[in-house]
């Protein structure tokens, strides 16, 4: 007698599979394998799994700069998804307009060009020679500065019964006047022999040459650049685009510059370094060139490509190929049209992506330290990290303004405490104990305290 009925619900691996559903997965299979032969056949990379300490230090750089780049895009595709970027970018082009006609007015005052030229009176004064005068005012004016990096501005005059300090002494305060007035990055005294006679911020370009065939070490910088249009075009206001500027600690920089003439006569160059907050934020462009870099990293680091390395161990290599896959499927909706949907997608992926970073991280870096023990593995990972904390505060930031992401502001204190406590351990080390893979040595070099202070 039947009684009922007993049934089965198969499991859905067990599922028929038809041709058009496997098709997208073949292509993408096919794809990988003719990317993997065409490596193969251009010779890149190598067999071994023991790497030395160059390329070690380069795969550690690579493979720490992704949480980086990532919160970097969710940053970008915010401001896109809101219109924050094309009101930046207006914002910019107005400030630039400001600023020309600040520097007309400017370079047309007696005032100023008494200035340049008690400056560069006294810089003939000061010494001999222009390497003479470089290495005895960055003394005087940096490197015995009272006040630290990012501060030298406070120092009305350095002590010596030189002219230069009384004519510095004079002058300065006005400049370093406008400057705060106009929230100038630095404002720049040539002579006419390219020589940097007066800066207000006194970074390691003051008292270099710019020259085009001349000694200096930044000659060839936007700051160069600046200086050379002026001469050519004294009568004008040259504006040079923004680019990584060295002595700003490779900030973006922009500058402004024009002739001075005194009684009809050109007798040097004055140029501004326009303000950080103008400069030009193209969303579209850093979300694409952000994304482009991160699909050549995975693919560079998957299939061999030089200067980097196929993954040196199994381990390794799953936990690469693992965060690839996961960063496929977040590319496919950074290129999508911003929209607040797509922009909640991606920022629901954080956790899962920052998981799979940090599991390749310390798996590279517990291979190179087996293999090169010297190496500073460990405190490279946390200045990494340290610097995507840095961008993750900021994508928080961005978040919040746009609306519908309070819960990040529950964070913002603990974020800001972990960049802190990274900051003091990459400044000061931890090396008070048994030597281990984890130590970090203290930071003594002039130019890491700087990065470090720049970061403060």
């Amino acid at each position: 007698e039947l009684v009922g009925v007993f049934c089965t619900q198969m499991p859905p691996e067990s599922k028929p599979v038809e041709i058009t559903e496997m098709q997208p997965l073949l292509v993408k299979a096919e794809q990988t394998m003719n990317t993997a032969v065409d490596f193969y056949m251009q010779g890149s990379g190598t067999c071994t799994t023991v790497l030395d300490p160059m390329s070690w230090e380069i795969m550690m750089e690579k493979v720490n700069s992704v949480d980086y780049l990532f919160y970097q895009a969710q940053m970008e595709f915010a401001l896109l998804t809101h219109g924050y970027s094309q009101t930046w970018l207006n914002n910019s082009a107005m400030g630039l307009e400001e600023h020309k006609g600040f520097l007309v007015i400017e370079a047309g005052k007696p005032a100023l060009a008494d200035a340049l030229w008690s400056f560069k009176q006294a810089w003939d004064a000061y010494r001999a020679t222009d390497a003479e005068r470089l290495l005895s005012l960055q003394i005087a004016y940096i490197l015995l500065n009272p006040f630290p990096t990012g501060e030298k501005d406070k120092l009305d005059r350095a002590s010596g019964d030189e002219q230069y300090h009384l004519v510095h002494k004079q002058y300065h305060p006005t400049y370093r006047d406008i400057l705060y007035a106009r929230n100038y990055y630095d404002i720049f005294f040539f002579d006419l022999g390219g020589n940097l006679i007066y800066s207000v911020y006194k970074e390691l370009d003051y008292a270099t040459n710019f020259l085009a065939d001349g000694p200096g070490e930044w000659k060839d910088s936007g700051l160069g650049k600046a200086f050379r249009a002026a001469v050519a075009n004294p009568d004008g206001i040259n504006v040079i685009d923004w680019e990584p500027y060295g002595p700003s600690y490779g900030a973006l920089a922009s500058f402004l510059s024009t002739g001075v003439r005194r009684a009809g006569e050109l007798i040097g160059v004055f140029c501004t370094q326009l303000p950080p907050e103008f400069t030009p934020r193209n969303s579209s462009a850093r979300l694409e060139t952000g994304t482009q870099e991160m699909n050549k990293l995975f693919e560079d680091y998957k299939f061999g490509g030089l200067p980097a390395h196929p993954p040196p161990s199994e381990l390794i290599s799953w936990k690469l190929f693992n965060l690839s896959d996961i960063w496929t499927g977040l590319g496919d909706d950074f290129a999508k049209p911003p929209t607040e949907d797509v922009l909640s997608k991606v920022v629901a992926k954080s956790a899962d992506f920052a998981s799979s970073a940090a599991a390749l991280s310390t798996a590279t870096q517990d291979l190179a330290y087996a293999q090169v023990p010297t190496l500073p593995g460990y405190k490279m990972s946390l200045a990494a990290a340290n610097l995507a904390q840095l961008q993750k505060i900021q994508r928080n930031l961005v978040l919040i303004q746009t609306g519908g992401y309070d819960a990040f502001r529950s964070s913002l204190l603990t974020d800001i405490t972990v960049f802190e406590q990274n900051q003091a351990l990459l400044r000061n080390g931890n090396m008070n104990r048994r030597l281990a893979q984890s130590d970090i040595a203290r930071t003594e070099s002039y130019e890491g305290l700087a990065m470090l202070d720049a970061a403060d």
